[in-house]
């Protein structure tokens, strides 16, 4: 995906409907209680450098951290500011960000500029990020504070896609890390919150709402929460086409 098209704000940006609409919590659907296997897991993201575009994958380690290698590299300033999109005292807002998509090879990010060209980990890669991001900065590990803003795992459902009429082929634009199929069209893991998840061998507490990430909200303000928030309590990997049930 290249650069997010349009103004900002509008929902028009994304090709989107308006989706003004009041939020509500929605009741959990029979088929994801204890015992029923109808409800799976349909895709799994990982994003290695924060804020840069990421991979589309079959399977995904999940461990109190998140997933395995998530958000681990940063763009970095000279003064220690993470590259984002937004501007914080840790945070420093580099609009660019989404023209560049990060994968892993081996355990280490291979990042693709807008040119197409693929590079390392290095100073080649430093010198041509800076470029597109008009400054300085370096591709980075995070040190002792996680560069996830809130909580290790973003989990959205097909039925919050359709509620927001967003195809799901799309779902990497909100950067969740795993997208569960769900009947409907509505906010439906809204409902889910307070409870714990079984999603393939891992088990999930649901803490609350995610606030979507600043690089598509710049785009798209109608709906400023969107998915929920997930801690792991027990670790686990997570594929394509595994059971989720909600535990009691």
């Amino acid at each position: 995906m290249g650069g997010l098209p349009g103004p900002p704000g509008t929902a028009a940006a994304l090709g989107l409907p308006d989706a003004r609409r009041r939020h509500r919590v929605v009741p959990v659907p029979p088929d994801l209680r204890r015992g029923a296997h109808q409800v799976r897991v349909v895709a799994c993201g990982r994003y290695p450098v924060k804020s840069l575009r990421g991979e589309d994958l079959p399977s995904v380690s999940l461990s109190a951290r998140g997933v395995l290698l998530d958000r681990f590299w940063a763009l970095r300033t000279p003064e220690g500011r993470v590259g984002s999109g937004k501007t914080t005292r840790r945070f420093v807002r580099m609009s660019s960000l989404p023209d560049m998509s990060a994968a892993l090879v081996g355990d280490s990010p291979v990042v693709t500029l807008p040119s197409g060209v693929s590079l390392p980990l290095g100073a080649e890669l430093d010198a041509a990020v800076s470029a597109v991001v008009d400054r300085p900065v370096v591709v980075a590990p995070e040190n002792d504070v996680p560069h996830v803003d809130d909580q290790p795992i973003h989990l959205v459902t097909t039925a919050s896609l359709r509620w927001l009429g967003v195809p799901s082929p799309d779902w990497m634009i909100f950067r969740p890390n795993l997208v569960v199929d769900a009947p409907g069209s509505s906010r439906v893991e809204d409902g889910w919150i307070g409870r714990r998840l079984q999603v393939g061998g891992a088990l999930l507490s649901i803490v609350g709402p995610a606030v979507r990430c600043a690089m598509i909200g710049a785009y798209l303000r109608e709906a400023p929460k969107f998915g929920v928030y997930a801690q792991v309590l027990r670790p686990a990997t997570v594929s394509v086409g595994d059971a989720v049930t909600l535990s009691e």
